[in-house]
């Protein structure tokens, strides 16, 4: 298990415990992906780290025609590893689908998103955006089993992913 499964883990355990009412729940449910993007975030971060895979970031054709300044460039010192880790890699965000994508093919494994977490990404964007509501204004209503179950579904979606990258990578 990598240290970040362990610390999306920890997190859950304290979400668990917290007295919850309505608005609560909303709240902890929103940070249940918050959660799981952050253990995406610090993998991918670390993971293209350790294993120097900058250049399939490079390659991806997602950024292939990404251009640098001539400005930076033409410094002595430009260290293109730290230019695609501070202006490409830190400013992914794992809310949006599309990234599960770049993750995939950096590190070839499998990304199976299933369609609850694809809503459960929806329904977090209008708690945090919308106040709870839709763009029907209809209420998101969250209960504790529902938090359960996207507890249950983001555990095992990430175990998976973890399964995977270790498989690969070994242990980070």
């Amino acid at each position: 298990m990598t240290t970040f499964l362990t610390q999306f883990n920890q997190n859950i355990q304290e979400i668990e415990q917290i007295p919850k009412n309505r608005y609560i729940l909303k709240l902890l449910y929103a940070n249940v992906i918050t959660l799981m993007e952050t253990y995406l975030y610090e993998l991918f971060i670390n993971g293209v780290r350790e294993n120097n895979l900058y250049q399939k970031i490079v390659n991806n054709r997602n950024y292939q025609q990404y251009k640098i300044p001539l400005k930076l460039v033409e410094v002595n010192n430009f260290d293109i590893k730290n230019y695609i880790k501070t202006q490409i890699v830190e400013k992914i965000l794992f809310h949006k689908t599309d990234s599960f994508l770049l993750f995939e093919n950096v590190f070839e494994i499998q990304i199976d998103i299933t369609e609850e977490i694809k809503n459960a990404i929806k329904n977090r964007h209008h708690i945090i955006h919308r106040n709870g509501k839709d763009f029907n204004n209809q209420n998101i209503e969250i209960s504790e089993e529902y938090l359960n179950e996207l507890i249950e579904e983001v555990r095992a979606f990430l175990t998976n992913i973890d399964r995977n990258f270790i498989d690969k990578y070994a242990i980070l």
